[in-house]
């Protein structure tokens, strides 16, 4: 085998100890890793999928916050429920996408809430509350919580 061919997109590299294949959407071996490069591979891949996850949830939740109320989902669960869930989940994937970050996580998350409620009021459907806004931040809080705390322990919080 040559020092480096090239199969598929993927450039298998010859090395006295072993052989090994490199992604090269990110540049990582793939076979022989030791333990640091494939934490740190896998804390690439999570969040590479938790950013754009996180954008495109909020982006749903101000697409139910301010439609028409006839095209909200039902959950079978009480109103209060749905809005801390669905603020949680976004805290929780903006955490893991950007660790770092939290703080600025938090207000985002945080203004998110009360900017979408105060958007109902443009909706002649629909009806804005500050005891909305205020479980609605106080989920996007728990979220971020979770997944600081889930990212600190499992060593995942270099960017």
């Amino acid at each position: 085998m040559s020092a480096a061919t090239t199969t598929a997109g993927l450039s298998k590299h010859a090395n006295a100890s072993m052989t090994y294949v490199r992604c090269p959407l990110v540049n990582l071996p793939l076979r022989g890793m030791d333990r640091g490069v494939r934490s740190r591979y896998s804390q690439r891949m999570i969040r590479s999928f938790a950013r754009p996850f996180a954008w495109l949830l909020l982006a749903a939740i101000l697409f139910v916050t301010v439609s028409p109320i006839q095209w909200r989902p039902h959950t079978h669960e009480p109103a209060d429920v749905e809005r801390f869930a669905a603020f949680a989940a976004v805290g929780f994937a903006f955490v893991l996408g950007y660790p770092r970050h939290w703080l600025l996580l938090t207000c985002l998350v945080v203004g998110s809430a009360f900017a979408f409620e105060a958007a109902q009021l443009l909706s002649p459907s629909r009806h804005a509350h500050i005891q909305d806004a205020i479980i609605k931040a106080a989920g996007g809080i728990a979220g971020i919580v979770a997944g600081a705390a889930i990212s600190r322990f499992t060593g995942r919080t270099r960017d």
